[in-house]
Formats: structure tokens, C-alpha cells, sequence
């Protein structure tokens, strides 16, 4: 095990503001971000460089790209802002938010306000002003190669592809609009206004779906791009529709859950006061409540969480385990041969269930629960007597007040960021 420090935070504040200081993490975790104060100006600390000071800093814009290679965030400047790429500072503006990195991490894009109008600025290029942008543009496709967003004015809603206009609408739906995984296909939800009440449907590809009383927040692609999915609601009953042939009715449904190969589909449906997991249309056991369905990388077996009164059991391809006072965080290997879960017997004693055989316990379990590319090797943060460990292939590595960010795979071994006192280390451990 190698130990590197990364940073020093200001032991002089309480635990939980000195952490508030790390304002990012790059994917690889060799990049932290800190914000620094100094008399009445902020700073951005980034690989040991301090930033010029500036009079604020929206730590909710701070951005790594996702190879970890960049880094933007938005300051204030005598009452106006600008965006900060890599040290070097972007036009200013009234406003500045959502910065947003493309797949690839060589495209930036943001939205800007000046003169009480909105604006998406994109590689540094302004886009027509509106009156308003919506809050989750702009989205990029898989390759990076095209950019869709919402903009409109308070009473009509445009839908822009690749500066294509769409619209006019009465409103877009949140998580839209979406790109097929081979780029090739967008989806957007619409919401209809009408004197009573509301009529949503799905556009597709330039062609509007059936109209129904409400859709859910989330539509998504199969993985080959030739069907979408989505969740719809008539005359109060919910039910999934697959490139527009609409499933069972139900009294309320969960999100769509793809199997990695695209070829599965299931999710939660309701009935009274009972839950069950539909999969491929066929209905399993009905439960007081079902969550966290996970499939495995191969696509051939599926897990859930089920209650059964004041109890939790782990359902796998039908089979129930154990019951638990309470359960969390299911995992398959990369080869889909192992899959672990967390498990609770009273709430100061929990332990990883593997392949149906139980692990040391402790006071918590299964965070960050990650397995090496080549499945032979497993790790996950412990917390025992209130310091929290990385416990790998079932040996205790060094505690630490906390773990910080999500354990990496490396080709070595694991990486991960333990927090002691004031010091935040890079550990890296070999296997």
C-alpha cells in the first residue's frame, strides 16, 4: 500500500466544514479541487496552483472533464460572472451555469445570461439569446458530435438539434430531450396544456407518439437504438410502451430497467399495496414493496430487494435469500459469476453477503463496492469503531476518518481517496 498527499484542508474548521473545502474530484482521482477563502475573496486550489482571487465561486459549477484532463468553474467579478477553463477566464457575463463537458472531454458547453436573456454558449460560441434555457441544457450525444437543448420564452418552448428549431411547444419535460446510444436518433417529452389538466406524449425522430394523461421523467434507448421506452399513465392507470405498444395497467409503475444487452426489460408495478418486478411482461411475486433491480453484466440473471413485513430478502432470478432487517447496495461481477449485496441485522452491525455466504460484520458495509476488470478481486468500504477502511478480498486495509470518493479499478490494484484529520491521501493498493 503507497500513501500520496493530495491536500490540506484548514484543520481549524469542524469535520464536516473541512471536507465542504474539496469541491471536486477527477474520474482517475489524481485531481482534487479545493476552495480556499482569504479575508473576503475566494480561491479555487487545483494540483497545488492557486487561482487569482475572485469576490465568489459557484462550487455547483465545478466541473472535471472526464478523462481528467480539464477542469472549469464560474466566479464572480464586480457583480458579474465568467467561466474559468483550465485557469484561463471565458467572457464575462450576468450569469454564468451548467457547465457541461462532452463524452469526450474535448467539448465544453454552458449557459449564460446578459442584458435579462439567456444564451447557450458552446466551444466558446454564443447561440441565439432566449428568455430562458432550460435547466438541464445542453446535452451532447454519445460521441460528442451533435448538442441538443431547450429554449423558449415562459409561454412557448423550442426543442434545438444540432441548431435545428423543433417547437414550438407549451413545455418540455425534464431528462429531455435524449440521444440513441449510435447517435442517429433524439427523443424529447412534450407537455400540452390544456384547460384542464395537462396531455403529454413522446416525439420521436420528428414523430409525435400517442398523447396520454402523464409520461414518467425518464425515457430511455435500447442499447442497439432501435426501440424507446418509456413510462405512461391513462385514466390514472401506469404502463410501459415499447416503440409505442403499451404493456399491463397498473396503479403505479417504476422507471423502465434495461438489461445490459437490451434484450430484457423489466420494472415495478403496483397493484393495491402490493409491489411486483415485471420482466419480459411475465409477473414474479408480489411483495409489500421492491427495489434496487439489478442485472448482471451477461444479462442473464437479475436481483432485487423485496419486503415482506417489517423484513428485507434479496430475490435473485425468482429464488429469495435470507431475510434481513434491512438491505442495500447489489453488485455482479464483471463476469457476472459473483454478486454481493450489503446486509443489516441491527443498525450498528452490517456485513457483504457474497454469493449467498456471509462476510465479517461491521458497523456499516458495502460502500463503493467495486470488482477488478478481471473479477478475481473485490473491495468495498467498512466502517468500524466510527473510521472507515477499504476491505479487499476480505483484508482490512489502513482506517481512515473517511473514504471520500468511490474506489477505482486500476490494472494493479485499487485506488481510492482516504481522508485523515486534515490530509487527504491518494492510497493506491496492489493485489
Amino acid at each position: 500500500m503507497s500513501e500520496k498527499l493530495m491536500a490540506t484542508l484548514d484543520g481549524s474548521l469542524d469535520f464536516d466544514t473541512r471536507l465542504k473545502q474539496i469541491i471536486g474530484v477527477s474520474p482517475d482521482l489524481n485531481r482534487i479541487a479545493l476552495i480556499i477563502k482569504k479575508g473576503n475573496k475566494f480561491h479555487i486550489v487545483v494540483d497545488e496552483n492557486l487561482s487569482k482571487p475572485y469576490d465568489d465561486i459557484s462550487i455547483d459549477t465545478f466541473r472535471f472533464s472526464h478523462d481528467s484532463k480539464h477542469f472549469a468553474f464560474a466566479a464572480k467579478i464586480n457583480e458579474k460572472w465568467l467561466l474559468i477553463m483550465d485557469g484561463i477566464e471565458q467572457k464575462i457575463y450576468d450569469g454564468v451555469w451548467n457547465p457541461v463537458f462532452s463524452p469526450d472531454s474535448k467539448r465544453i458547453s454552458y449557459i449564460a445570461s446578459e442584458n435579462k436573456k439567456q444564451l447557450v454558449v458552446l466551444d466558446a460560441t454564443e447561440k441565439q439569446p432566449f428568455d430562458f434555457i432550460g435547466t438541464q441544457s445542453p446535452i451532447f450525444s454519445p460521441n460528442s458530435q451533435r448538442v441538443a437543448y431547450v429554449a423558449g420564452s415562459k409561454k412557448k418552448l423550442f426543442v434545438f438539434i444540432d441548431d435545428k428549431e423543433n417547437g414550438p411547444y407549451d413545455d418540455i419535460g425534464d431528462r429531455t430531450p435524449v440521444f440513441s446510444p449510435d447517435n442517429k436518433r433524439v427523443a424529447f417529452r412534450v407537455i400540452r396544456k390544456k384547460f384542464i389538466g395537462n396531455e403529454d406524449y413522446m416525439v420521436v425522430d420528428d414523430r409525435e407518439d400517442n398523447h396520454y394523461d402523464g409520461l414518467s421523467y425518464e425515457s430511455v434507448f435500447t442499447p442497439d437504438s432501435q426501440k424507446v421506452v418509456y413510462a405512461a399513465c391513462q385514466k390514472k392507470k401506469w404502463f410501459m410502451v415499447t416503440n409505442q405498444q403499451e404493456g399491463k395497467r397498473y396503479d403505479g409503475i417504476s422507471l423502465p430497467y434495461l438489461s445490459p444487452n437490451g434484450k430484457r426489460l423489466a420494472h415495478m408495478g403496483r397493484v393495491g399495496k402490493k409491489e411486483v418486478i415485471v420482466l419480459d411482461g411475465v409477473e414474479g411475486k408480489f411483495y409489500d414493496t421492491c427495489r434496487g433491480l439489478t442485472f448482471s453484466p451477461d444479462s442473464q440473471n437479475y436481483a432485487y430487494f423485496a419486503q415482506i413485513g417489517d423484513k428485507y430478502t434479496l430475490v435473485k432470478d425468482g429464488n429469495e435469500d435470507k431475510r434481513y432487517m434491512n438491505l442495500g447496495n447489489i453488485a455482479f461481477s464483471p463476469d457476472s459469476k459473483t454478486m454481493t449485496y450489503s446486509a443489516y441485522t441491527d443498525e450498528k452491525k452490517g456485513f457483504l453477503v457474497i454469493n449467498e455466504e456471509e462476510e465479517k460484520p461491521y458497523e456499516l458495509a458495502g460502500k463503493y463496492i467495486t470488482f477488478s476488470a478481471d473479477s478475481k478481486h473485490m473491495a468495498y468500504v467498512a466502517m468500524s469503531r466510527q473510521k472507515e477502511m477499504v476491505i479487499i478480498d476480505g483484508l482490512e486495509g489502513q482506517p481512515y476518518d473517511k473514504v471520500i470518493a468511490p474506489i477505482l479499478a486500476t490494472q494493479r490494484g485499487f485506488r481510492y481517496l482516504g481522508y485523515q484529520y486534515n490530509k487527504v491521501y491518494l492510497v493506491e493498493e496492489k493485489i
